[in-house]
């Protein structure tokens, strides 16, 4: 007979080579297809989770680089605009420029369309684009006439309009408010001497500056761009408003004339061709008008017919001066007058 301890050993020993070598029970066939199906689904969510991030990193430095090449050509235009360069159209026109380079001008282009113009804002002292109402800041309105600049025979409302279909954004500034205002909705009543209705994209931009609690008064001036620059394939992705030339010098009052008047001799010749302009409709204004001391007399009408506020000096001379508020100047000019010296007839230069 053995040792207790040999006894014991052996036993152990079997026990553990038998837990070792006993077989075990195998996946079926069912558990590994689930299992490599598991393992398909979660490789196919993984790829697809770093394309979707790849593709959306190729995305962004694409609309990154697209809008740093619109951007680049806008400064491009921007700078014929500050030149008076840009010409007025009917229609939006594509912007080339030789001076760009070679990958601005293999880019999308840019459209220009006119708006307003390079023409004055102002009709003598009373601006010609101003509100025929009251601002509505409570729900983002202004009403203007529809028809106050036209080209072509097409209101300054349907111009906009054709751009607001587009998905282009117009910016345009009310005086003394707040903050430029946008609009994104399209125009309503855009027609010939309809009053047009505006709907701005943030009503905060209707309130007054230095008065939040008051709003622009019916007759505040409205400045709508002169020019608005959009991507001309997909315009909602790029669009800018160039509403006034900041680098322009003004004395702040220019007087415009036609360079030949046609004048009858031995008749007083009333002028109507003679336009007043100033940046500040309310300014006080000195003019002086003067035919070089020869020629015959001009005039203003006599001292009943004019504002009282308006001071007359050499009236029925050769040389007339005004001076007083640019409204009731307005309202003088409007009657001036041409008397040509006895037996003399010649076109007025």
């Amino acid at each position: 007979m053995k040792p207790r301890w040999q006894r014991w050993g052996g036993r152990n020993l079997r026990n553990f080579l038998t837990q070792i070598f006993q077989p075990k029970p195998a996946l079926s066939l069912v558990e590994l297809l689930v299992a490599l199906t598991i393992l398909a689904l979660l490789s196919t969510a993984g790829l697809k989770m770093f394309q979707s991030t790849q593709k959306s990193f190729v995305d962004g430095r694409t609309s990154l680089a697209k809008a740093k090449r619109n951007e680049a050509i806008a400064a491009f235009i921007y700078g014929d605009f500050i030149s008076n360069a840009l010409p007025i159209s009917d229609e939006p026109q594509l912007y080339t420029n030789s001076a760009m380079p070679a990958d601005l001008q293999a880019a999308e282009k840019l459209a220009v369309a006119t708006i307003f113009g390079t023409g004055s804002r102002f009709q003598f002292a009373v601006p010609k684009c101003a509100l025929a109402q009251n601002a509505d800041p409570d729900i983002g309105v202004v009403r203007f006439p529809a028809d106050c600049i036209t080209y072509a025979q097409t209101t300054i409302a349907e111009r906009m309009n054709r751009l607001l279909s587009r998905g282009v954004k117009i910016v345009f500034g009310i005086d003394g408010t707040n903050t430029r205002c946008s609009i994104s909705r399209s125009l309503e009543n855009t027609g010939n001497g309809d009053v047009a209705t505006a709907y701005v994209d943030d009503k905060f931009c209707l309130r007054m500056a230095n008065e939040p609690q008051n709003v622009p008064r019916t007759g505040s001036h409205i400045m709508f761009p002169r020019f608005v620059v959009y991507n001309n394939v997909a315009p909602a992705s790029f669009h800018t408003s160039f509403i006034e030339n900041t680098r322009e010098s003004t004395t702040g009052l220019k007087i415009e004339a036609s360079d030949r008047i046609k004048i009858r001799g031995d008749e007083e010749n009333f002028i109507t061709s003679i336009d007043l302009f100033t940046r500040d409709p309310l300014a006080d204004v000195g003019v002086v008008l003067s035919l070089g001391g020869r020629f015959g007399t001009i005039n203003v009408g006599s001292r009943s017919q004019l504002p009282a506020d308006v001071d007359v000096i050499n009236n029925g001379t050769s040389r007339l001066s005004l001076n007083g508020p640019v409204g009731s100047i307005r309202t003088a000019l409007a009657s001036l007058s041409y008397q040509p010296t006895a037996n003399f007839l010649v076109n007025k230069h």
